[in-house]
């Protein structure tokens, strides 16, 4: 995942999720369309530090990669807190409940991740038709999710 931080987004460390658009962003009436890079490591030390389930902090990454091809930014404290507000409402919305605003735990938790939290084979997983259709029109009602590798994988030229 880092590495491909690096080459989309020119920063070394790594990162939850990457966002490719797959839309037309300039028209308000299109279908969202988003390919997402999800870093499967990053997700399964995220649930432990948060006592919640990988599959949930999942979910949490495909509506944050979302929310970034609908126009929400991430890179100032404002505009952290309003995407974080979205996700939140988004998954209560859908039935799984806050997930980005669930307290840390503050006990000492392990450095390791249990080896059922992720496989060693896959760090990186590529999100496409797995997240729920209803979690998805929470916020945009006609969003689609590509199960296409993203664009930019495809062709590095592009």
């Amino acid at each position: 995942m880092a590495a491909a931080h690096q080459q989309f987004s020119q920063l070394g460390d790594t990162t939850d999720v990457l966002s490719f658009p797959a839309h037309n962003q300039t028209d308000p009436n299109a279908d969202v369309e988003v390919d997402l890079i999800v870093c499967v490591d990053v997700a399964a030390r995220e649930a432990a530090v948060r006592a919640h389930s990988i599959d949930h902090e999942i979910l949490l990454y495909a509506v944050h990669g979302t929310l970034h091809a609908c126009g929400f930014r991430d890179d100032s404290d404002v505009c952290a807190q309003e995407i974080h507000r979205e996700e939140d409402r988004i998954l209560c919305a859908s039935g799984i409940g806050c997930v980005y605003s669930v307290a840390v735990r503050t006990d000492s938790i392990s450095a390791a991740v249990p080896t059922d939290f992720v496989s060693a084979a896959v760090p990186t997983a590529l999100i496409s038709a797995a997240v729920p259709t209803a979690l998805i029109s929470a916020a945009v009602p006609t969003a689609s999710i590509s199960p296409a590798v993203p664009t930019a994988l495809k062709d590095p030229q592009a």
